[in-house]
């Protein structure tokens, strides 16, 4: 293989573990696009409790929810490094290139967020962006033992909000909650999915015009700084990883397939045992709202990284033996047009299920909704590999770079 052809092979690997991940995001948000917030974390709340439903719930919590995000984020500390590295090496700032396209990406993200979707993690990753910056220059193995102390402060944090939960919600098993602590309990129904009133409240405002809708959406003003103080440590971590596995040629052909293997199945399995058997547990035990709440964002969330890691080793390996196949070649136009595919899904599945479009919130069944993923899939493989023939980046790539830059960038090639 020329040198030529080998780059642009390793240029696949990272595109097209890219265009698995937006396609695994989506498999994440479907539930939050169409369904009451606490959906997402129990299969009680909403979204019906047929077989087919729970079976539904366990795969994707057993497999998908947080690992596709963590997978992206390690893509996005990977991408980083390259963007930087490129700058660099053209005689530019690389860290001033850096912090517009985040200070960029703040802005596109906190217009998502208001004027879209409440389910924004733009802004997020444009913040932990900025903080993961100060460590990039590391060696592999330095970021991986700052990822790996980032990694215990997010639990730690999450300790903060888990013993409150655990304490109000055994003295309400007991009919000991004292009354002063009663609007506390209250004011965490909403989020663990124990409140029918806020449940019906977020139906009736999803199911509304645009007015009702972006009226609800203000509710989250302090969004991005709470999203950032729970998830930002992990989310900074994760990055660093990918930094860490960027420069260690794990995205570049650095990495042997034994060892790519070796990582995966090393990581993997005991994750998905550990996984499984939690989740085993809680559909046992009926899938009690705060136990299944902790699970989702606590308690699973080291096996969630090291699957996230498992998947970027296994989809590196087959992509490097698939490089040149068709799906290969159309999962990393996927990937290089990603930003476009995230945000072009948020404009579809809010058309679909919002009041403002064709008002299908909370009328499909968890399981059904999936198929939605798959037309969307579809409709990525389909669209994003024509257009970058035509053009050198996606719509929305194109607009990112450009306004990072402070003017209008070439498109065509």
């Amino acid at each position: 293989m020329s040198d030529a052809a080998s780059a642009a092979a390793r240029i696949t690997t990272l595109d097209a573990t890219r265009g698995v991940a937006v396609i695994g995001i989506l498999l994440m948000n479907i539930i939050s696009f169409s369904m009451p917030a606490p959906a997402y974390f129990n299969p009680m709340s909403w979204g019906g409790t047929s077989a087919a439903d729970m079976a539904a719930y366990l795969l994707s919590a057993i497999f998908v929810d947080s690992k596709m995000r963590a997978l992206f984020s390690l893509l996005f500390g990977a991408s980083m490094v390259l963007v930087i590295d490129r700058a660099s090496a053209k005689g530019e700032n690389g860290g001033k290139v850096h912090f517009l396209r985040m200070v960029t990406l703040l802005l596109i993200g906190l217009a998502h967020l208001y004027l879209l979707w409440q389910g924004d993690i733009l802004t997020l990753y444009a913040m932990c962006g900025m903080v993961a910056f100060l460590f990039i220059d590391k060696a592999p193995r330095t970021l991986l033992w700052i990822a790996l102390a980032l990694f215990g402060l997010g639990l730690f944090l999450w300790l903060g909000l888990a013993v409150p939960l655990l304490t109000m919600g055994h003295m309400v098993d007991q009919g000991s909650l004292p009354a002063t602590m009663q609007q506390d309990w209250e004011d965490m129904l909403p989020i663990i999915g124990g409140s029918a009133d806020a449940i019906a409240q977020e139906v009736t405002a999803m199911r509304g015009n645009y007015g009702t809708v972006f009226a609800y959406r203000a509710e989250w003003l302090v969004a991005p700084l709470a999203q950032f103080m729970l998830y930002g440590p992990e989310t900074i971590a994760l990055m660093l990883v990918g930094a860490a596995m960027q420069r260690s040629g794990f995205f570049s052909g650095g990495w042997t397939p034994m060892q790519l293997s070796k990582l995966g199945w090393g990581l993997g399995a005991p994750s998905l045992l550990m996984l499984g058997l939690l989740h085993l547990w809680l559909w046992q035990a009926g899938f009690p709202a705060v136990a299944t709440f902790l699970v989702a964002v606590w308690v699973s969330a080291p096996f969630d990284y090291m699957l996230a890691i498992a998947y970027a080793a296994i989809i590196v390996l087959l992509v490097s033996r698939h490089s040149q196949s068709a799906l290969v070649q159309r999962l990393a136009a996927t990937g290089r047009a990603a930003f476009s595919n995230y945000l072009g899904t948020t404009i579809v599945m809010t058309t679909l299920f919002y009041g403002y479009g064709l008002g299908l919130f909370g009328t499909i069944a968890r399981a059904p909704v999936y198929l939605f993923v798959v037309g969307a899939a579809i409709l990525m493989l389909l669209w994003s590999k024509p257009w970058l023939d035509r053009f050198q980046y996606g719509p929305m790539e194109w607009l990112w770079r450009s306004m990072a830059r402070g003017s209008l960038q070439p498109l065509r090639r």
